[in-house]
């Protein structure tokens, strides 16, 4: 038996891209361990456990997105979908350096101008960019103090089904876990690396599922 070991220091593409390079480095615990050391990855404390994988998203015209805004990290846009105690979530859109308006002819190509879609924040231009482009629906994700973790616990509270097709979603789900002290504590914050397509999730469920009542459209 003989066994190769690769990082993404043997992949030639990318060592023309040091971004890219740059982001990997960022990367902390399993995320760190699996996409810069190109070790297995070992998750132990899990932030969603209750997921599986669906081969289709349902027939549905009450769909909401979440879009998480990138350059060096991808542009993210998951549709998701809550039925009951079910939530179903499809990877839209996953790309990186890419402009708000090739973002935005990427959006009219998915037919997304009468979808409610739920922004982060953090990018006021180019949510009003998108917004004048079209998407009266767009919003602002709320955010604030204890937002993170109260929109993970809501996500929690439902069985998370993902499209097969959704491959970067499914990566993200498996490395998606709390920190860890250097005394081995397990804190309440969740490692911030490979989180795109979680925060796209998070958006939709705390901003609008959790709170529509507060939202007019």
């Amino acid at each position: 038996v003989r066994t190769f070991h690769t990082t993404y220091k043997d992949n030639k593409f990318i060592l023309d891209d040091p971004d890219y390079i740059e982001l990997l480095e960022s990367y902390t615990g399993n995320a760190r361990q699996v996409y810069t050391l190109g070790e297995p990855g070992k998750l132990e404390h899990a932030v969603y456990q209750n997921w599986d994988i669906v081969n289709e998203f349902p027939e549905t015209d009450r769909e909401v997105c979440g879009l998480d805004f990138g350059y060096v990290n991808p542009n993210a846009l998951v549709r998701t979908f809550l039925d009951e105690n079910d939530l179903y979530v499809d990877e839209l859109l996953y790309k990186r350096k890419q402009t708000t308006p090739e973002l935005i002819q990427d959006m009219k190509e998915l037919g997304l101008e009468d979808t409610v879609i739920v922004a982060d924040s953090e990018r006021p231009e180019a949510i009003r960019e998108i917004q004048r482009a079209g998407f009266r629906k767009l919003i602002e994700s709320k955010k604030g103090k204890g937002s993170v973790e109260e929109g993970i616990r809501q996500i929690q509270k439902y069985r998370i089904h993902i499209t097969r097709r959704s491959t970067n979603l499914i990566k993200e789900i498996q490395t998606y876990q709390r920190r860890v002290d250097k005394d081995g504590n397990v804190l309440e914050d969740v490692e911030k690396s490979n989180d795109h397509g979680m925060d796209c999730i998070r958006y939709a469920v705390y901003t609008y599922y959790g709170r529509s009542q507060k939202i007019k459209i």
